[in-house]
């Protein structure tokens, strides 16, 4: 049988693939499982070597993982790595009776004649991003079966900061095995570091509300962790382009619900923008977005230091 995965993360597909074997009950120890790239290994190989038989096992369980080629998603690949899709093609054609292929898609099918002749064929499956649900129920048995203890705050905050990331849930979970003691709030916040798009968030909330210490030291810690400062002004242009936008929104008396309507945005995120601006003007922001538009242009034009420069923005808008 044939099976296509397709969804964002690769590790997530690859759970879902034990999952239905954990349920359907299947003899594992008499299976041999093998595990194939799309970017180490060629389609005509594994085909192959699913059509021969296995010496150690009764069936075999191939997974290829990274399927560039049947992805809409254009990527880079090593010169020379090209796979024959006649040979996939043959293959969906005249599969193997006995042994499973799975072939894990990242992004969403290319149209095709291959990937239309797998929708006919195969069982295609597309498996969204889990929710916040599902990743705290993840985590609990991760520290239930490693008889690590742990407190439901520290799972919610686990949760929140990898953002429907299994492969970094994982990462996290690992690194959360060495606490000594038990998992809470408090070792979260320790190990596992926030997105950085929180990062920049607190950062311009720390500016916006005039606490200029804070806004600095936070500053410096992304340095620190290695963040390019370039980024850094990318996505703090974003945020305040989206609370200049709330606040206009706002000058126009429209309601929190008409403005994340207008948006596309999640009505909390409004209500905290909202507060966020305490009564200021859209010019007040668009005065903002206009000096990082500035650092940007001098640091494309004249190489300036942007490190230095976005710090200095920093301080001259905090005190404003």
């Amino acid at each position: 049988m044939i099976y296509v995965y397709v969804g964002s993360d690769s590790a997530y597909l690859k759970l879902q693939i034990r999952r239905k074997y954990i349920q359907t009950k299947v003899a594992l120890e008499d299976t041999e499982f093998l595990s194939f790239s799309g970017y180490e290994d060629l389609i005509q190989d594994v085909v192959e070597d699913v059509r021969s038989p296995s010496f150690t096992a009764n069936k075999k369980i191939i997974v290829m993982d990274k399927c560039y080629f049947l992805s809409n998603i254009k990527e880079r690949t090593p010169r020379g790595n090209e796979h024959s899709l006649p040979a996939l093609k043959d293959y969906i054609l005249d599969p193997d009776p006995v042994n499973d292929l799975y072939l894990l898609v990242i992004g969403s099918l290319a149209k095709n004649e291959v990937t239309d002749l797998l929708k006919k064929k195969a069982e295609v499956k597309t498996f969204p991003v889990p929710d916040d649900e599902e990743l705290k129920r993840i985590a609990v048995d991760y520290f239930t079966i490693k008889q690590i203890k742990f407190e439901q705050n520290a799972i919610e905050e686990l949760v929140k900061r990898v953002k429907g990331n299994y492969s970094q849930l994982m990462m996290e979970l690992e690194k959360l095995e060495n606490v000594e003691d038990k998992v809470g709030i408090q070792e979260v916040s320790a190990l596992v570091y926030k997105p950085l798009e929180d990062n920049i968030f607190n950062l311009t909330t720390f500016m916006l509300q005039g606490q200029l210490s804070s806004a600095l030291g936070l500053y410096h810690d992304l340095l620190m962790a290695g963040n390019d400062p370039y980024y850094l002004l990318a996505i703090m242009a974003g945020q305040i382009r989206f609370i200049a936008a709330v606040s206009f929104a706002l000058s126009r008396y429209m309601s929190e619900q008409e403005i994340a309507t207008e948006l596309q945005a999640k009505p909390y995120r409004v209500t905290v923008t909202k507060r966020l601006i305490n009564g200021r003007k859209p010019m007040y922001f668009y005065n903002i977005l206009a000096g990082l538009f500035e650092l940007d242009r001098n640091f494309k034009l004249y190489s300036e230091n942007l490190s230095k420069s976005l710090e200095l923005f920093i301080v001259n808008n905090t005190r404003k």
